[in-house]
């Protein structure tokens, strides 16, 4: 099988981490697992106040990949870091956080600026 996602990190406006996946996010749950903590480290170690997952580009989130978020999410409260998932509502990982309950629980926004305005406020 080949590789069925692509994970990319960036600095959102420079106080923040952005994570863009794209693909299927279930299967695939060790290797960006493993991806993810290790920005979740950067992330600590430049004392950044956010990080942004960008699931717009998944094609489908499965239950390792919710279980993820939702790992990444509470390890990140744990040192005063906030969280958040961007999709648009109408986006097949939207859909799937939905139809789970999880959008609060992953702190689902549609955009990435209504996720960093929400951010920008949670940790003022």
């Amino acid at each position: 099988m080949g590789r069925r996602h692509r994970f990319n990190v960036l600095v959102a406006d420079g106080r923040g981490v952005l994570v863009r996946i794209d693909g299927v996010l279930d299967v695939a749950y060790e290797a960006v697992s493993e991806e993810i903590d290790d920005a979740v480290a950067e992330v600590v170690e430049a004392d950044r106040d956010f990080v942004l997952i960008d699931l717009g580009e998944v094609t489908r989130l499965g239950t390792a990949g919710i279980a993820m978020l939702l790992r990444v999410r509470e390890a990140l409260g744990e040192i005063g870091v906030g969280f958040g998932v961007i999709a648009p509502l109408d986006a097949p990982a939207a859909g799937e956080l939905n139809r789970g309950g999880f959008t609060a629980a992953v702190g689902l926004v549609p955009t990435l600026t209504q996720a960093v305005v929400t951010l920008s406020t949670d940790t003022a």
